[in-house]
């Protein structure tokens, strides 16, 4: 809509702003010349890929496993737990691997768990089955863990040893920007979904209780389900799983991107990265 447009445009113009404000800095929020070096660049910018869909996973998956499959907090938080577990074993399992296969086949490893855990959301319809979403959160979980200590070591390799600080708090920003950005992407897809299956579905519920289901959060509450007439509410249930099977589509062409990008990032190893020197 008109509103989302002028909010897009209005960052924008501040981005460029930002952008020829830190070109002349002498003390520059995120150095720029550090983009100059390719394999921090690639680094970087799968970091920021794989934080979109950790991110986009973590915040969305409980209102699945909720709304849809109807567990409990604790079950969906186990759920997430299972998760974070995932991420500590790919983590392990990068420190290993890349001393052996370097930086891209392990990157690319990460970000293609990554994008099979969000395509077993996608391909199998909906519902999906809770085994089937333990499998998916444990390979979102496992490529997380697996791209983030890759790119992490392959960006603080990448730069001068004076810069490593920076160059490691840059990224971490990144990853910050990323995973804001796919919330608020996957949210505004789900939202735009549920409005329009609304307007089909919602001619027998009043004005009062279509404007609390427009928000996915409120068909957690059991007051707010109690209240829904027992013919529709299954419909919403069906139309939420759809509108949050939209939401894992698009981050799933994101992570498709992502194993894209890794591709692009140097084989060295962090034994064999060519380290360059002074400024």
């Amino acid at each position: 809509n008109a509103e989302m447009l002028s909010i897009l445009g209005l960052s924008m113009v501040v981005l460029i702003f930002f952008y020829f404000i830190e070109r002349r800095a002498a003390e520059p929020i995120i150095p720029l010349d550090l983009f100059r070096l390719s394999l921090y660049r690639t680094s970087t910018l799968v970091a920021t890929l794989a934080a979109m869909g950790v991110f986009g996973a973590i915040s969305y998956l409980p209102l699945y496993l909720q709304g849809v499959l109807g567990m409990s907090a604790s079950g969906a938080g186990m759920i997430l737990l299972l998760l974070s577990l995932g991420w500590t074993a790919g983590s392990l399992i990068a420190g290993q691997e890349i001393n052996r296969l370097g930086y891209r086949r392990v990157a690319s490893m990460g970000m293609s768990c990554m994008a099979v855990g969000f395509g077993i959301f996608v391909l199998s319809g909906h519902p999906v089955s809770l085994l089937l979403v333990l499998l998916a959160s444990v390979l979102i979980g496992l490529g997380m863990g697996t791209a983030n200590l890759t790119t992490l070591v392959a960006a603080q390799n990448a730069v001068p040893i004076r810069r490593i600080g920076v160059a490691t708090s840059t990224l971490m920003l990144f990853r910050t920007f990323g995973g804001a950005f796919c919330i608020s992407l996957m949210g505004t897809v789900l939202f735009n979904r549920m409005q329009q299956g609304l307007e089909k579905i919602g001619d027998g519920l009043s004005s009062t209780l279509l404007e609390k289901v427009a928000n996915p959060q409120n068909l957690l509450e059991p007051a707010t389900r109690a209240s829904i007439p027992s013919e529709f509410l299954p419909q919403l249930i069906d139309l939420l799983a759809a509108s949050i099977w939209y939401a894992f589509l698009t981050a799933l062409l994101l992570m498709i991107i992502g194993c894209a990008v890794s591709t692009g990032m140097a084989s060295y190893t962090p034994a064999s990265t060519p380290r360059p020197d002074g400024e």
